[in-house]
């Protein structure tokens, strides 16, 4: 009989980091990500590698700065999502599906509010 312990999937703690200018809220099925002029979506678990890795597909959409039309919606850009966790830090790497050159690193600490100064 195969030993099922090494076929342990371990995923992202569920729960809120924080960092400056971020909150990504992690639940069972994916995250969702809170910045100063921004919000995303990772609609996947976030599972991590032997050495805390992770690299997930999700969303990004830009928001301006005052009230938003009803019945306007924002584009989400797709975005890659990457980053390595060790202990109760986190880094995270944002990247633009559409531009290689837009990409965004975080620092965020696991059950830490973050810090953010939404568009106005």
């Amino acid at each position: 009989m195969a030993d099922m312990s090494q076929k342990k999937v371990n995923r992202l703690s569920v729960g809120m980091w924080g960092g400056k200018h971020i909150n990504l809220d992690v639940t069972d099925d994916g995250a969702s990500l809170d910045f100063d002029c921004a919000h995303g979506m990772i609609n996947q678990p976030i599972t991590l590698d032997d050495r805390g890795g992770f690299n997930v597909q999700g969303t990004y959409v830009a928001e301006g700065h005052g009230p938003t039309r009803e019945g306007v919606e924002s584009d989400a850009a797709n975005a890659r999502y990457t980053g390595s966790v060790s202990g109760d830090l986190m880094t995270l790497t944002i990247t633009l599906a559409e531009s290689t050159k837009r990409q965004d690193t975080y620092t965020l600490t696991r059950g830490k509010q973050g810090k953010i100064s939404k568009c106005g």
